[in-house]
């Protein structure tokens, strides 16, 4: 091909929109097929345009971008990466595993690696620029890399990608995912659980505490992952142990978001990584509520307050219909007498009928809860001893709850 041509896909090349437009381009200017990987090995975009006859080919790059495991090294290419990446050059590799002569160019960004980028002559002999060609078009490369999110500079964030991968909903089987974490060497415990974390409500960063700090002081515990998805900080923790108390159970996380402002959102128990996306949204769910509904905690636990998606599924106006007669009439007393009998009936129960807790929930003395309980049970002619009659209480009082502080704001 001319040199005016290869300027002119050059110029294309500096404009083109994916990495799949370059790997089409570059096919045009040197003759043969490209393939471009991260560092999990992982084929982001190979040669379309042309059908290679090559098993090699065809089952380390076509078959694993379609099914999108990893490119199966089948010879020690780590002295080959580390040449090119120590000079910044491609290099020529010719060997036995492949009859036909390779040009394996890694890719950096500001000094890390990133990928590889390798041109194979299954169709033509390579030019005497081969190498220099090379090196001009993985300049084009590493940013488009960037702008796709591919960039992956280190184990640790070659991991957080994935799991932003995961987040945005890609479609990876539980098989793929585990091939996955295996080659990237991560395991997770047993009891690991998905946290969003964010400022509390009204609070702003401050010196001492900014976002980028404390993702550096979550990230010294050895249990966590830590990343920045959608504006929110996304902590998967994980234990040897179910976390019953995250207070008791991992203090130094509760000492940093207290001493942060921060809370967070938790979700269920992690049981399949490939669903990722689901343990986000009910850890997400769970942050949301535990700022509307104001409550005093650090950890706001999805199936504490799973019950209050239940009345978004609601129409709002048949919300009073499940109301129990006796918590309906407490709280028209409560409008009457401005008093906030509900309310404290609702920690009360929810906190197993302990005076201890639910005075210091609610900052006032023992004796003042004690005082409305009794209150309360005159009110409602019930000694709360009842399971059944509890569990319909704390059902009106969460629905007068929600329709007191969520409903407004949806």
């Amino acid at each position: 091909m001319s040199k005016d041509n290869n300027l002119e896909l050059l110029c294309r090349m500096a404009h083109a929109e994916s990495l799949q437009e370059i790997c089409d381009l570059t096919y045009q200017i040197i003759g043969n097929p490209v393939f471009i990987s991260d560092l999990a090995h992982t084929i982001l975009s190979y040669t379309k345009c042309v059908e290679i006859h090559d098993h090699i080919w065809q089952e380390n790059v076509v078959l694993a971008h379609l099914q999108r495991s990893s490119l199966r090294q089948n010879r020690q290419v780590g002295t080959v990466h580390l040449s090119s990446s120590g000079t910044q050059r491609p290099v020529l590799v010719e060997d036995d595993y492949l009859p036909f002569p390779r040009v394996i160019k890694t890719l950096t960004h500001k000094g890390r690696t990133v990928g590889v980028m390798v041109v194979t002559a299954y169709l033509c002999p390579f030019g005497d620029n081969i190498l220099d060609m090379v090196d001009l078009i993985s300049s084009f490369v590493v940013p488009q890399m960037m702008r796709e999110r591919f960039l992956v500079s280190s184990d640790k964030q070659s991991v957080e990608n994935f799991l932003i991968n995961l987040l945005n909903g890609k479609g990876y089987s539980q098989e793929e995912v585990a091939r996955r974490l295996e080659l990237l060497n991560c395991k997770f415990p047993t009891y690991t659980y998905l946290l969003c974390i964010c400022l509390k409500d009204g609070m702003k960063e401050n010196r001492e505490f900014t976002m980028r700090s404390i993702m550096d002081d979550i990230r010294s515990q050895n249990t966590c992952r830590v990343f920045l998805y959608n504006s929110t900080l996304i902590c998967l923790y994980g234990s040897d142990t179910p976390m019953e108390n995250w207070e008791a159970q991992a203090p130094q996380l509760s000492q940093l978001m207290e001493e942060a402002n921060l809370q967070a959102g938790v979700s269920r128990r992690i049981v399949r990584m490939d669903q990722l996306v689901t343990y986000y949204q009910q850890a997400q769910s769970a942050l949301e509520l535990g700022m509307w509904l104001q409550r005093p905690y650090t950890f706001t636990h999805y199936d504490t307050l799973s019950s209050f998606l239940i009345f978004h599924r609601i129409n709002s106006d048949d919300l009073e219909l499940f109301v129990h007669q006796k918590i309906q009439a407490l709280f028209t007393y409560d409008q009457d007498h401005d008093t906030e009998l509900c309310a404290t009936l609702q920690v009360y129960l929810e906190q197993a009928k302990s005076l201890a807790k639910t005075a210091e929930i609610l900052f006032i003395h023992r004796n003042t809860v004690r005082y409305r309980i009794h209150k309360c049970t005159e009110l409602i002619n019930s000694d709360l001893e009842d399971g059944n009659e509890i569990f319909a209480f704390i059902l009106s009082l969460r629905i007068l709850e929600y329709r007191k502080k969520i409903l407004p704001r949806l």
